[in-house]
């Protein structure tokens, strides 16, 4: 294993370009910690409290998912304080061994899937059959959008029986809807 990333490492995480976008931000910049075969495993930290972002292609042997476990092991990450980022696989993997090495030794903290990052594409949306047109208008959002783009984002967890945590603290932690705001960076589509 190297203790660099180089244009491989970057090449190989273009199939992984959504759930594994933000790696390849974090691999360029200053990381505590390093690791790539640039081929099927990338282990990534770059300080605390953020996360390790563990990389394994889509088909990772068992012999890959060890490999990944015994690096993560060796460097301290399983110690229950780490959050790690990887696929749902390799997560799998990993708790199913410590619980398998903590039945020994009870010391060892028990891994748990704290959340699932999904992330979606479409990348050519197709226009409704019945509409030539739609009427609307892009709204570029401000301050004052803030608690119709909390409600939104309200119902779609309960659309998609995402749990969320209540209204109050959930608005305390909308800090990054509020910086995406001030930035110009989310947008409405108004309907006439």
């Amino acid at each position: 294993m190297d203790n660099f990333v180089d244009e491989r490492d970057y090449k190989i995480l273009e199939a992984d370009k959504y759930t594994f976008f933000v790696l390849t931000r974090i691999m360029a910049q200053n990381c505590e910690l390093l690791l790539s075969d640039h081929k099927r495993l990338i282990i990534c930290y770059s300080q605390s409290p953020f996360p390790v972002w563990i990389w394994t292609a889509d088909d990772a042997t068992s012999e890959e998912m060890e490999n990944a476990y015994k690096l993560s092991d060796e460097h301290g990450f399983l110690d229950g304080k780490h959050g790690i980022n990887m696929k749902y696989e390799l997560a799998e993997f990993f708790i199913k061994k410590t619980a398998e090495k903590s039945s020994a030794s009870p010391h060892l903290p028990k891994l748990s899937i704290k959340k699932n990052m999904f992330a979606y594409d479409n990348p050519k949306p197709l226009q409704p059959a019945s509409a030539t047109s739609i009427d609307g208008h892009l709204h570029q959002c401000r301050e004052e959008d803030l608690d119709e783009l909390f409600e939104m984002t309200c119902d779609f967890h309960k659309e998609t029986n995402v749990p969320m945590s209540d209204k109050d603290s959930a608005k305390k932690q909308g800090a990054p809807d509020r910086q995406k705001t001030s930035r110009g960076a989310l947008y409405l589509f108004y309907l006439q």
